[in-house]
């Protein structure tokens, strides 16, 4: 995925500090803006930049260049004096996310604070009217800032994704096929997401003709415990990671999801895909099971807004306790990207089929987790809570298994959305919620 490009425009070229009035003469002249204002507003721009963004920082005097800017996927604009609120609209008119940035009162005055919020109040009209999603958003402050940037990344990531769904998408939501599909359809045209398709038939095919090597010491030295699995079993574990790693590259894809429960593939093959979704989660690959669109968006959003593995669940609520108990045979390892600290597992069969070759993760206890559910049949609202971990169970599901603390399980219950979950180490919650800010999503924060 190619990198992002924010570019920091300074619109306008006077701007008076406070401190710069004469009070015993003063002057109704505005000032240049001192050298100070831009340094601070160079260092606080690039401070709340995401971390492998490309960026520039310019002046604009003139409203020919916000016609002709340099190529960017984000403009942040710092509006000072003199300029026109036209000058914004002709930046908006390039269709890229617009950030409005502005210092606080007791720095610096001008002329700008009085035409930003003009644009604010024609541009939402012009977007309403023209049934458009409105890209510009405020800043408070640099922190602000900050997240802000960062949620038009997981924006940007999320319109660059390239996901391949392996076998039919699963009937959802309300059980239809037709709806199913329909939600394909809805991923792209609302995220602007690539989907590539592929048949079960087409995967089986792939898989019978497949003749490449199969080492699965790495999987036996992983492993803390193997339960019940011989060799042949660990090696169609593998062969079904190299097949779906040979998939992604072909494709240049770098998100999958797989019709894997009740599905053709496992009726023709015997063998899930659950350790290999394992592993392409802890590798930066979002891979949910299922072939459940809905969830896969939802990965994706929570992933790149956590920077974390996402584990796909299936949820169970129990008000009278405030608890939770999430389920999946798909669980990654790891904790976060770019750290190192991972759960161990034992391996032993999918729950529901006892065949192929799942993880048994076994979660931190006293963690903090992220937990999302997005709308199942819309796409525009995403429950999003936080618990801590209290448990790692063995009931009658799913293999990794455990119990989480929340405040409020029975307004979770009533506010409940989609149908698998995803689960990260870490609250995240302000940080996903910035994400739907950007992408036009409701959050319901429990």
């Amino acid at each position: 995925m190619d990198r992002m490009k924010v570019v920091g425009l300074i619109l306008g070229s006077h701007g008076t500090p406070p401190d710069a009035i004469d009070r015993g003469n003063p002057s109704f002249k505005p000032t240049p803006i001192p050298e100070s204002v831009k340094e601070e507003i160079r260092e606080g721009f690039i401070g709340a930049l995401p971390k492998d963004v490309d960026f520039d920082l310019m002046e604009v005097r003139g409203e020919h260049q916000v016609i002709e800017p340099p190529r960017a996927d984000a403009y942040v604009v710092f509006p000072f004096q003199s300029i026109h609120d036209r000058w914004l609209h002709a930046l908006y008119s390039h269709n890229k996310p617009l950030v409005i940035a502005t210092l606080p009162l007791a720095e610096v005055f001008s002329y700008g604070n009085v035409y930003y919020p003009y644009f604010i109040r024609d541009a939402r009209e012009i977007d309403e009217r023209l049934g458009l999603r409105s890209k510009f958003f405020l800043s408070r402050n640099w922190d602000d800032l900050s997240l802000l940037l960062r949620a038009i990344e997981v924006d940007y990531k999320l319109r660059h994704t390239r996901a391949v769904c392996i076998g039919e998408p699963m009937y959802e939501p309300f059980h239809s096929p037709e709806w199913g599909y329909a939600m394909v359809r809805l991923a792209q045209e609302k995220f602007g997401r690539t989907w590539l398709q592929m048949s079960s038939e087409s995967f089986i095919n792939l898989w019978n003709e497949w003749r490449g090597e199969i080492d699965i010491s790495d999987i036996k030295g992983r492993a803390r415990n193997i339960y019940g699995l011989d060799d042949e079993a660990l090696g169609e574990a593998k062969k079904m990671y190299l097949i779906l790693r040979s998939i992604l590259e072909r494709e240049e894809a770098n998100a999958l999801t797989i019709n894997c429960l009740a599905s053709i593939i496992l009726r023709r093959l015997n063998v899930t895909p659950c350790y290999a979704l394992s592993l392409l989660n802890d590798e930066g690959i979002p891979a949910a099971c299922e072939a459940d669109t809905t969830t896969l968006v939802d990965m994706l959003i929570t992933v790149y807004a956590s920077n974390s593995p996402g584990f796909m669940v299936n949820p169970y609520l129990f008000p009278a306790d405030n608890h939770l108990l999430v389920s999946h045979c798909t669980s990654p390892t790891l904790h976060r990207y770019g750290d190192i600290r991972r759960d161990e597992f034992d391996l032993r069969t999918h729950f529901e089929s006892n065949l192929g070759v799942a993880p048994q993760v076994f979660k931190e206890v006293g963690e903090r987790v992220t937990i999302t559910g997005i709308s199942h049949d819309s796409l525009d609202k995403m429950l999003i809570v936080s618990g801590e971990i209290e448990e790692n169970t063995l009931f009658s599901t799913c293999r990794s298994q455990v119990i989480i603390r929340v405040n409020d399980a029975k307004g979770i219950a009533e506010s409940y959305q989609g149908r698998h979950w995803i689960v990260v180490y870490g609250d995240h919650r302000e940080m996903i919620g910035k994400a739907n800010e950007v992408l036009g999503i409701q959050s319901i924060m429990l």
